[in-house]
């Protein structure tokens, strides 16, 4: 459990949720009250989120989303909203390989009308990006 704080009545939204460090995050936040969203770049593994969400006694669903696609990110943004609300927690887990090599992508932070954002997803909430290194 995340604290003793309470999560209920929150959307919370996990990229790269299929597996590992993003399917305990999902879970430990769907513990603790959050409605779930999973993100997973295949149909598969999109049932495979709301399977797992379901035997644990989550509140959620996986979507299949490719993060680095804009389009598709507004797309995926709206209906989670109209499906389950709006977005309050944000945890960008999704890996990107390129050439079979884990890419470190924070160094590929986009500017989205002075805030930052990852792969297509804005963090419009986040306020202003911090000053690069």
């Amino acid at each position: 459990m995340i604290g003793e704080a309470t999560l209920t009545g929150k959307v919370a939204l996990v990229s790269g949720a299929s597996r590992g460090i993003g399917r305990a995050i999902a879970i430990a936040l769907g513990k603790a009250g959050a409605t779930v969203v999973g993100t997973a770049t295949s149909d598969s593994g999109a049932a495979g989120i709301s399977e797992y969400l379901l035997t644990e006694g989550v509140k959620g669903k996986g979507y299949k989303l490719n993060v680095t696609d804009a389009a598709e990110s507004e797309t995926i943004l709206g209906r989670i909203e109209s499906e389950l609300g709006s977005v309050a927690i944000l945890v960008n887990n999704a890996g990107i390989t390129r050439d079979n090599l884990l890419m470190h992508e924070g160094n590929r932070v986009g500017r989205n009308n002075g805030h930052q954002s990852q792969g297509g997803i804005p963090f419009e909430q986040a306020g202003p990006a911090p000053d690069d290194e």
